[in-house]
């Protein structure tokens, strides 16, 4: 991959029997497994816009049945680590670098569910990457974040001054916005309007271009596939990156055809077809105004809770683009917000991730950058409450002999849509459970965490707007029976009243669990995403 470093490396693969190729060492004109990384989070597929369906990749393949999005994810993680060794080898030598202490950290979109962090997680323990839970996940604007304030990007920015982190990448632009707690002895932000995405990146571009190219020359006598692969190639590393929005500008790309007719409007010359920047300009407008859409809402979204925004920064290959930083200051020019560009876009993430990382490794009890966050959604449990008449429908009550009373099953929500959620901030939820004494052991109970997504929660059990989020196993069995009070029940049984809670522990992109009985911290909670 020596002297590529000015491209993207995209996550695709090829299968060649139970081998693969992966990255650039896929042939140009092959069939391609591609956005398995999307495929994590079922939720993701909100984010596909109009673009993915008007203009679909022509060398795309579709996975068999056991090419699954995990599979597909651990064996492209795999590859990524083997050359990275090999990378590692040559630069520190092959003994030091076999003894040399490895971490990775793995950055995923801020409005990633818990769902596939857990997944991506999975994913690169399977590829060697180490034990899941030791493997140190962080948000990919918090990271972004980290690097334009480092490289000064930011300069000029003041405490309490809110802005956009706008990650434009290949497949995704994904943006967030934050407001500036403090800038020293470190820098803190905290979230204050809820992110969101979409699919928009620069792929798009190229895809609109290859249709474009296709239109034109399917139907030469001389046309075969794979004639275009140069050219889509020589768009993607030149006119794209180069475009400024001229329409009198005037390209060419490789083309292995024939000179054209000096009346023919399709010009071809030494192999090469001339275009004008009108029709590059077609290529760009719909994408470009997906993504300047997309930082409209999220700055009136911002707007909506108080926090004006003072700039939009770009990060990611996309976010290098002069054209798309020239479109969004004209479309927030009258809004007085300012576009800047991260002065090394395409590596913001990876660089703020590693500048993180380090922090943490200096630290564990670092808040980190982002020390406040934005609910997306209503989490909350199932429980059990006292029946009252008033408030709950008679059908739905059940007796209960241990309490000698009738109770109900409604949800309780713990954390609501759109709350502020304070880095590492523990947040306990209290649970009542009662087992015969006769039992010799306690089993396991199982919680399961739900969330809803509307900005209304419901109170009762069964409502379609609730999704299972994880499933809690708790482990009762660590709490000694002789610290658990019993009660009898009406008929003269026996039960161990069992009061204790579970402490969340809210990170970067990710929540833990704890189970706490009488202020003691039992240990983690094994978490099993739905």
């Amino acid at each position: 991959m020596a002297g590529r470093e000015a491209e993207t490396l995209h996550r695709e693969l090829q299968y060649i029997g139970q081998n693969w190729r992966w990255g650039f060492g896929i042939t140009d004109t092959a069939k391609r497994l591609k956005w398995f990384k999307l495929a994590l989070d079922p939720d993701k597929t909100k984010l596909y816009s109009q673009l993915a369906h008007v203009d679909p990749d022509e060398r795309a393949a579709s996975p068999n049945r056991r090419q699954t999005p995990e599979t597909l994810t651990t064996d492209y993680l795999t590859s990524l680590r083997i050359h990275f060794e090999a990378v590692l080898a040559k630069v520190l030598g092959s003994e030091a670098a076999s003894t040399t202490p490895i971490e990775y950290i793995l950055t995923v979109p801020a409005i990633w569910s818990d769902s596939a962090i857990a997944k991506t997680k999975a994913c690169a323990e399977a590829a060697g990457m180490g034990l899941s839970a030791e493997i140190q996940i962080i948000s990919e604007p918090e990271a972004a974040a980290v690097s334009v304030f480092h490289e000064q990007a930011a300069y000029g920015m003041d405490k309490d001054d809110t802005f956009v982190i706008c990650d434009a990448g290949g497949g995704t632009v994904d943006l967030i916005t934050y407001k500036i707690r403090a800038l020293k002895p470190s820098l803190r932000i905290v979230e204050v309007a809820k992110g969101e995405g979409g699919m928009c990146g620069s792929t798009f571009l190229d895809r609109r271009f290859e249709a474009f190219l296709r239109n034109k020359f399917r139907s030469h006598y001389m046309w075969k596939e794979g004639m275009l692969e140069q050219a889509i190639k020589t768009f993607a590393r030149e006119i794209k990156v180069n475009f400024t929005g001229c329409k009198t500008d005037s390209y060419e790309v490789p083309v292995p055809l024939p000179n054209s007719s000096e009346d023919d409007p399709i010009c071809i010359r030494g192999s090469r077809y001339r275009f004008n920047g009108s029709d590059v300009f077609d290529i760009f407008e719909p994408v470009i105004q997906e993504v300047i859409n997309l930082v409209k809402r999220q700055i009136q979204a911002s707007s909506a809770v108080g926090a004006d925004v003072k700039a939009v920064i770009l990060v990611g290959g996309f976010g290098e683009s002069q054209y798309l930083y020239k479109r969004l200051q004209e479309a927030l020019g009258h809004q007085s917000v300012e576009v800047r560009m991260s002065h090394q876009a395409m590596t913001a993430v990876v660089r703020g991730a590693l500048i993180r990382g380090l922090e943490e490794a200096k630290s564990k009890t670092a808040l980190g950058t982002v020390t406040g966050r934005i609910a997306r959604n209503h989490y909350g449990t199932e429980c059990a409450r006292k029946y009252e008449k008033n408030l709950h429908l008679k059908s739905q009550r059940f007796w209960s002999k241990v309490s000698n009373r009738y109770k109900v099953n409604t949800y309780e929500w713990f954390i609501q849509k759109c709350q502020k959620v304070n880095a590492k901030q523990k947040i306990h939820r209290s649970f009542h459970v009662e087992r015969p004494v006769s039992t010799k052991k306690l089993e396991p109970v199982k919680i399961t965490i739900v969330k809803c997504e509307e900005d209304e929660a419901p109170t009762f059990i069964d409502d379609n707007r609730v999704r299972d989020v994880t499933n809690l196993q708790v482990p009762l069995a660590k709490i000694k029976l002789n610290n658990i009070p019993t009660r009898k029940d009406e008929d003269g049984n026996s039960w161990y009243i069992i009061d204790f809670s579970l402490r969340a522990t809210c990170y970067s992109a990710e929540t833990h669990y704890d189970l706490m009985h009488n202020k003691k911290n039992y240990g983690r909670v094994t978490a099993e995403y739905v």
